[in-house]
């Protein structure tokens, strides 16, 4: 065997090692909406390998990406497309296959439509004192609005604590497990993965929300099940029965004679919608506005009072008398209050963990691994589901699950599709989380065997002492 041959074996071996590693993979852990062919290749790139088993490399994660995200497979094959186009092109440049040559041999036609350069950003025009800005549509200026946002400076401060994917960015350096965890999360949320389970409830949304708005409380309110219908049929067309009925009222009232202040539209079409989810599901109990937390008091020990912040709504688990999700209202405005609140969440999820630690101290610290206390950040019609987990590194995970715009009018109504998804999704949430109490309450009286080493109080313990 040729020295040459030896060497691109071995290359070839090492390739196959790192497909196997996800922190490898550009497409796991990168959003999709920041994709980019020049990106990936740079990147697969820096394992040091030639050019030809880079773009094998890039092609084979394409594909697998296409088969395993359905959301985005037309993504995948428009990006496949264009990489046989590249190294079409390459080839007939007779590029070398050597390390980085892609950066030198990108036709510049590819390069524009893949990448984004230095000319890319704002392009400004003054005219007498005014002045005017201009971006090309594909930019790195992304307006996200009515969403949780972490202001830079903070998000820089609590990097050590948290990672924190919201809003479609990485708000802190992300692993590539809680970076695939939010890909998943909106991937799922754009083919309405959880509403899909249910196609009967679905046929229910679509039949009422069709139509005349004149007819629409009858369509609400003579729909009926029949055998075809599962519980969970029922339970979901209950709630949105619930649902839209109350929002039929909110259609029909007269309008504000005044500004509203930031209560009275969370009052009225955000804090039904968890009261009808509660009275149907039967898994949580809410209290509402200006709610303290449990776990605050229990830690009172370590907090001042300026540390005992009041929560807009907090949901307790039946089950076990847990805080299993907070809620707060941060307005009509998205301002200043938006990233105060956002970091209010984060304060108060991450603190009902630490205080349910404590209560199963016997239990395994990874079993505990899997607890998440949820958190809604509504800005004006606006509704973000957030859930809360410990992750490795002696950190908290800060993960975006589902946004939904809360319909306030008629014309709106199509948007109830994404509300009832972050309802199920929720509800699919609180079912996971009912499971790992079971198994917490059991490890922690002995049922289910856990080694000493592994139990929470010694696991931290040992961090105590480092």
């Amino acid at each position: 065997m040729t020295i040459e041959k030896q060497e691109q074996e071995g290359v070839e071996e090492s390739v196959k090692r790192d497909e196997n590693n996800i922190e490898h993979l550009y497409f796991d852990r990168t959003p999709a909406k920041d994709w980019k062919l020049v990106d990936a290749l740079i990147y697969y790139f820096d394992q040091n390998v030639p050019m030809d088993i880079v773009y094998d490399f890039t092609e084979k994660s394409l594909q697998t990406c296409a088969k395993v995200r359905s959301g985005k497979k037309n993504r995948c094959l428009d990006l496949l497309q264009e990489l046989k186009a590249m190294r079409t092109m390459n080839q007939t440049l007779g590029t070398k296959t050597t390390p980085r040559a892609p950066l030198m041999a990108l036709p510049a036609e590819a390069s524009s439509s893949s990448a984004l350069s230095s000319s890319d950003g704002p392009i400004e025009i003054k005219k007498n004192k005014k002045v005017f800005q201009f971006s090309k549509p594909i930019s790195d200026q992304m307006l996200v609005i009515n969403k949780p946002r972490i202001a830079e400076k903070d998000a820089s401060r609590v990097k050590s604590t948290f990672e924190i994917f919201i809003a479609s960015t990485p708000s802190t350096p992300t692993s590539a497990i809680i970076t695939q965890e939010y890909n998943h999360n909106m991937d799922d949320q754009d083919v309405n993965e959880c509403f899909k389970k249910l196609p009967k409830v679905q046929e229910f949304l679509m039949q009422a929300i069709s139509g005349d708005y004149a007819n629409f409380l009858d369509r609400v309110m003579f729909y009926n099940a029949d055998d075809s219908h599962s519980k969970n049929d029922v339970q979901a067309i209950n709630l949105l029965k619930y649902i839209l009925i109350d929002y039929h009222a909110n259609c029909e009232k007269p309008a504000y004679y005044t500004d509203a202040n930031e209560r009275t539209p969370y009052c009225e079409h955000i804090i039904p919608i968890f009261k009808y989810f509660s009275a149907v599901y039967k898994n949580l109990s809410f209290m509402w506005c200006e709610k303290g937390l449990e776990a605050n008091k229990q830690l009172a020990v370590c907090l001042d009072d300026e540390q005992k912040k009041l929560m807009d709504g907090v949901g307790y688990s039946v089950k076990d008398k847990a805080e299993r999700l907070v809620m707060e209202c941060s307005g009509e405005v998205d301002g200043e209050h938006t990233e105060e609140d956002t970091l209010k969440l984060m304060e108060a999820t991450s603190r009902c963990l630490k205080n349910e630690m404590g209560r199963y101290q016997s239990s395994s610290w990874n079993t505990f691994g899997a607890r998440k206390v949820l958190a809604i950040q509504a800005i004006n019609n606006t509704i973000t589901l957030l859930s809360t987990k410990r992750v490795e590194g002696n950190k908290w995970a800060f993960v975006e699950q589902r946004s939904a715009l809360i319909p306030r009018d008629w014309e709106d109504s199509i948007y109830w599709v994404k509300v009832v998804e972050l309802l199920m999704k929720l509800n699919e949430l609180l079912i996971e989380q009912e499971e790992v109490t079971q198994k917490l309450k059991k490890e922690h009286v002995g049922i289910i065997k856990v080694k000493p080493e592994d139990t929470i109080k010694n696991v931290l313990a040992k961090m105590n002492t480092k």
